[in-house]
């Protein structure tokens, strides 16, 4: 199993934002489809590799193949110095672009931004995420639906 943890005060909004996944929900069953990887009897490293692929490819919506392969290489880079800078990094992406990107363009994004409010005063206090290997098959289950219907 392939885990890896998140440090820093935006932990807590970062898991906030979480709603906004459920925007693959408007696609109807072509927007579901992509969750039956959740039950594929598979484990360990395939499970990072495809998580790491595929948000490689969703970020990319967001701001390019190149730049979305420089993300990744830089965040990658940081954790190697800081756990927390390369968490305050992937947040401040995070939050600043991908999941505002992802509500303006979503059909109900009052719905949405109304779920992520809602959700900030409960995980506010969070400081640390372990991203384990479930979470990473659900953001992958993610990253392939907009893929799919390119959401963004």
């Amino acid at each position: 199993m392939v885990s890896f943890i998140l440090k820093g005060c935006a932990m807590g909004k970062i898991i906030a934002a979480t709603p906004h996944g459920l925007t693959d929900f408007e696609n109807g069953p072509s927007g579901i489809l992509p969750y039956t990887y959740l039950f594929l009897p598979l484990g360990g490293d395939h499970i990072f590799k495809m998580f790491m692929i595929s948000s490689v490819l969703h970020f990319a919506q967001d701001i390019g193949l190149i730049g979305s392969v420089a993300l990744h290489g830089i965040l990658g880079g940081a954790s190697l110095v800081s756990v927390e800078l390369s968490s305050i990094l992937f947040s401040t992406f995070y939050l600043g672009v991908h999941v505002p990107r992802a509500i303006q363009q979503a059909k109900k994004p009052a719905l949405y931004s109304t779920l992520c409010t809602l959700t900030l005063p409960f995980t506010r206090h969070i400081t640390t995420l372990r991203v384990t290997e479930s979470m990473q098959r659900l953001v992958t289950c993610h990253c392939i639906s907009s893929l799919i219907h390119d959401q963004f």
